[in-house]
């Protein structure tokens, strides 16, 4: 899902409210974003990822609101669909400053 808003509203995979309704299954985690050299060079004001893993650590859904949400998503995509894991995803050599190495930084 996108909405094209400003600012932006993006996710893939499992949602929040189903990963809340199984606390059993997934653990969520919150990103403070507007932190981030990429977002704080582009002067954006307004931020947040949240990243829900299942319990063997792999990214299974996010969700973000900010004006990069479309590429932060799309850039997870590959980990969600294909399950990579922490150690996996660390052998990404990513090219600064991208939103892409943005992207993946937050799952490290």
């Amino acid at each position: 899902m996108n909405v094209f808003t400003s600012p932006r509203l993006a996710q893939a995979g499992v949602t929040l409210d189903e990963a809340a309704a199984h606390p059993d299954q997934y653990d969520i985690v919150e990103k403070d974003i507007m932190d981030d050299w990429y977002r704080l060079v582009d002067y954006e004001k307004e931020g947040k990822l949240s990243l829900i893993y299942n319990k063997q650590h792999q990214l299974v859904g996010a969700k973000e609101i900010s004006e990069h949400a479309e590429d932060i998503i799309n850039g997870l995509l590959p980990a969600i669909e294909f399950g990579y894991t922490p150690a996996q995803l660390n052998r990404l050599v990513t090219i600064f400053p991208t939103i892409g190495y943005s992207a993946i930084g937050d799952l490290l």
